[in-house]
């Protein structure tokens, strides 16, 4: 009887000892294979989030050799995208005749939009590559009161169609875009700030008097440095249009105040206030505004996260 028991302690001592190596056993294998997988995700190569922000895909136009101020002639034919110091802040902006700077608020929107710049605060300024209407500036001629943009009637048509048709989109503009009309009167030579500027050859984007709106239209210095001159005529531009179409910027080089249009010659002109010309609306989108597709050119336009 003791024999029997002893032989059952000794098999019972031999079992325990497996099961022990066993599990020893699968011990390892689990540790080894966590240690693989570790050493495996260690060694894969660093993903990082796609930078969508329109910012960063306007950006990538930049010539990678240099910083361009304004130092080129208006109305040659110079294009690309070129950066200026406004404020010590820098602006981009767009100039001759690129075909990449098209923009749709969403995939199922039927305007079309190019870009104008950027502005010193990142956000994003476009005009609409149509217009909406055709008007005058204000229904009455006169002084440098009627050519105020924020007290005129083309400001009534354009925040009315605002209103109609981009209201669904709020997210995505800035409600208070910075618009500038220059109405800066030089007492000596009785041209507004705008207009010396330009036929001096020294365009600013910088603005003294900046006012806020959710809608606005192209000023003319802007236009100047997109390459369009009060002299001569740029051959191609992205801003030349089938009708001459209104700037916000104040005019008055024979003593009648008057305002910049972008004429069918492709250069800068001057209008009377109750002439009629095309609207081609100027919004601003908000700085981190996100794109889902498109390469920004005609046929494959940037398309926005809206």
């Amino acid at each position: 009887m003791m024999k029997k028991k002893n032989g059952f302690i000794a098999i019972s001592v031999i079992y325990s000892f497996f099961l022990c190596f066993v599990l020893l056993m699968m011990g390892l294998l689990a540790n080894y294979s966590h240690a693989r997988l570790i050493l495996r995700k260690t060694n894969l190569p660093l993903v990082f989030e796609q930078d969508n922000r329109l910012l960063t895909k306007i950006k990538e136009n930049l010539p990678g050799d240099a910083i361009n101020d304004f130092t080129l002639p208006a109305g040659n034919n110079t294009s690309g995208l070129y950066e200026t110091s406004v404020d010590d802040k820098t602006s981009y902006y767009f100039r001759g005749n690129v075909e990449n700077n098209y923009v749709k608020l969403s995939d199922t929107s039927s305007f079309v939009w190019r870009i104008v710049r950027i502005n010193e605060d990142n956000t994003i300024r476009l005009i609409l590559n149509s217009s909406i209407s055709s008007g005058s500036y204000n229904h009455n001629e006169g002084g440098e009161i009627m050519a105020a943009y924020d007290s005129s009637t083309i400001k009534e048509i354009l925040d009315n169609w605002y209103n109609n048709n981009l209201g669904s989109f709020n997210r995505i503009i800035k409600s208070n875009g910075n618009f500038c009309n220059n109405m800066n009167l030089n007492s000596l030579t009785g041209n507004f700030a705008g207009y010396e500027n330009i036929s001096m050859g020294v365009p600013s984007l910088a603005c003294s008097s900046p006012f806020a709106s959710k809608i606005g239209l192209l000023n003319a210095e802007e236009a100047n440095f997109a390459g369009l001159a009060l002299e001569g005529s740029a051959s191609n531009n992205y801003l030349s249009f089938s009708s001459s179409y209104w700037t916000m910027t104040p005019s008055s080089n024979d003593g009648t105040v008057k305002v910049f249009v972008v004429s069918t010659n492709n250069r800068l002109e001057e209008s009377s206030l109750t002439a009629t010309n095309a609207i081609r609306p100027v919004i601003n989108l908000i700085q981190n505004v996100k794109i889902i597709s498109g390469s920004g050119t005609s046929s494959d336009p940037y398309i926005i996260d809206s």
